[in-house]
């Protein structure tokens, strides 16, 4: 009853920053609603982060797994001078803190030419050791029998590698893959360090910048719950894996291995399968979403209040504020709405004489079909005409 007790207060320990978060998500401005989701949805640079996490955490899982379970069933299965110092290697390499080695990876990747690059972060971790150690602990507690019988039966090593032990082994990778994906998608200090172009930054590093500070809450509910629904999804399988691990020491006889039971490997699927049509709706509901906007160019002369500089149409204004329309420095090729404020001289039928000094070039929100906001991404959809 005790151990119950304790684990229910460190669970609910655990889950109360992520609910207070839920919680703040929800809210915007003393007012309750969706307002934070929906500026989310209108964020490209958002989508772009997203993706690039996606993309970083895939390229290493797909490389670093099969890597570490080949090299797993090397350390295990077979017999060979240097083994245990190569293995004791790998430990010292898993147990290395980044901070440690930041200086000479940071001269590798410079002198291999892929500094500020994604290959800085994702050929790193293609390569980390954690995986190898996990397997090769767990491989180690087969039955050599099992080999000899296999052997016997005519499989080469590549076969019993294929048919004998990776069947049994897929509830470990199943925890290997959560434990891995929550690693590689809250990646923090290789992107800072190694990436300075803000276009090939992952998600967890534009949480922190201003581009989603009006809907910090909400994108801290989205970066959480994709590996939380990757758990609840494999967690059958994950407890199943921890068992196995836990009891690693103990010999895995040929009953071992006929009792053991395929992870959900078809409910990670339909979860990715869903992750991924959720995500391009997403994207498409963002494009809906995002204003239209008219613009007004500074540089075509007004036909009334002539004896001032600077005369815009009165459509232009909110309140005292303006909004240009500027390309976004984010990727250059969007363009998003930056506020600011001026002072009204006088006003003459749709246009207004204002204090404010704009480029010829430069090109005023006029008409909008939904709210603007400084630094929110808009939609010229055309020039609104005044005669």
């Amino acid at each position: 009853m005790r151990k119950r007790t304790v684990s229910a207060v460190i669970a609910l320990v655990c889950v109360i920053p992520f609910l207070l978060m839920a919680l703040e998500s929800v809210q915007s401005e003393g007012n309750w609603g969706l307002t934070q989701y929906i500026l989310l949805l209108q964020n490209n640079r958002f989508f772009h982060a997203f993706w690039n996490s996606v993309l970083y955490t895939a390229a290493i899982l797909a490389v670093n797994l099969p890597l570490s379970l080949l090299a797993a069933y090397g350390f295990s299965r077979f017999v060979f001078r240097g083994r245990e110092v190569l293995f004791w290697i790998y430990i010292v390499m898993m147990l290395m803190p980044f901070q440690a080695t930041v200086v000479p990876q940071y001269l590798t990747l410079t002198l291999l030419g892929i500094a500020d690059t994604p290959w800085s972060v994702v050929l790193p971790n293609m390569f980390a050791t954690f995986g190898t150690f996990l397997m090769t602990q767990y491989m180690r507690s087969f039955d050599r029998s099992l080999y000899e019988a296999a052997q016997l039966d005519g499989m080469n090593s590549f076969a019993v590698f294929w048919r004998l032990v990776l069947p049994v082994c897929k509830p470990v990778i199943a925890v290997l893959t959560v434990l891995s994906f929550v690693n590689y998608w809250s990646l923090v200090e290789q992107p800072s360090m190694f990436l300075e172009q803000a276009s090939m930054q992952p998600l967890s590093i534009r949480l922190n910048s201003s581009d989603v500070r009006a809907s910090a809450q909400a994108a801290g509910v989205v970066f959480c719950i994709l590996p939380l629904l990757l758990y609840l999804s494999s967690s059958q399988a994950l407890q199943q894996g921890i068992s196995l691990t836990a009891n690693a020491g103990e010999r895995l006889t040929a009953a071992s291995f006929r009792r053991s039971k395929r992870p959900p490997w078809r409910a990670c699927l339909t979860f990715l399968s869903c992750m991924l049509l959720l995500t391009l709706f997403a994207q498409k509901a963002s494009s809906i979403m995002t204003p239209q906007v008219t613009v007004y160019s500074i540089g075509r002369p007004a036909p009334v209040l002539l004896e001032y500089s600077t005369v815009i149409p009165s459509a232009c204004l909110d309140g005292s504020t303006v909004y240009m329309v500027q390309p976004d420095p984010y990727d250059g090729e969007s363009m998003q709405a930056v506020s600011t404020s001026v002072d009204i001289l006088e006003v003459e039928g749709a246009y207004t004489a204002i204090s404010a000094f704009f480029p010829d070039d430069t090109s005023l929100v006029c008409h909008r079909s939904g709210e603007v906001r400084s630094g929110s991404p808009v939609i010229v959809v055309g020039e609104a005409f005044y005669e």
